[in-house]
């Protein structure tokens, strides 16, 4: 049930907006995974922090999983919009990734166009980019019997990140 007495925390729709905005008015490739769960903390995970305190959850414990759920969901949706970002010339694997499997930002520039081993390198980037996602889910994962229900059902959206990664192992991350 969504509490209606309360209003709102402003901090998370304002850490949301504010990544948001940053990112529109200077988009940068991260530097790392670290970089990229940062900002998807900022957008994801404070999503997911409104929802608890809609559902009235104040719990360390489920906003603890929140961060990782929200994480999680950012990280996929980088490897999900990469094709779309691309043909925008914007790219959000993060350059230590991609520099360690030998990916240029040209390569998933033209990645229609691109020889094999570009197409094998991206696979391996995203695979990286993958496995943090996967993991964040575990230590989500970890947290929830102790969470109390509606928290619980305030981070359903783990689901569809856990069926968006399987989906991406389906086809070997390519």
């Amino acid at each position: 049930a969504v509490q209606g007495r309360m209003p709102l925390p402003r901090l998370w729709l304002s850490r949301l907006l504010d990544a948001r905005a940053d990112d529109a008015a200077q988009p940068r490739q991260p530097r790392s995974v670290a970089a990229l769960s940062d900002y998807a903390e900022a957008t994801q995970s404070s999503v997911l922090y409104l929802t608890l305190e809609a559902c009235g959850v104040r719990d360390a414990a489920a906003e603890h999983a929140a961060s990782h759920v929200g994480k999680a969901a950012g990280l996929v949706l980088a490897l999900r919009g990469t094709a779309h970002h691309a043909a925008r010339r914007r790219l959000y694997l993060p350059v230590d990734v991609c520099a360690k499997h030998g990916l240029s930002s040209e390569d998933v520039f033209r990645l229609e166009k691109a020889p094999p081993e570009a197409r094998d390198a991206m696979a391996d980037a995203a695979l990286e980019v993958a496995t943090a996602a996967k993991q964040h889910l575990e230590h989500a994962r970890e947290l929830a019997p102790g969470l109390p229900a509606a928290a619980r059902r305030a981070l359903l959206p783990a689901a569809a990140v856990a069926a968006h990664l399987s989906a991406l192992e389906g086809v070997n991350f390519d």
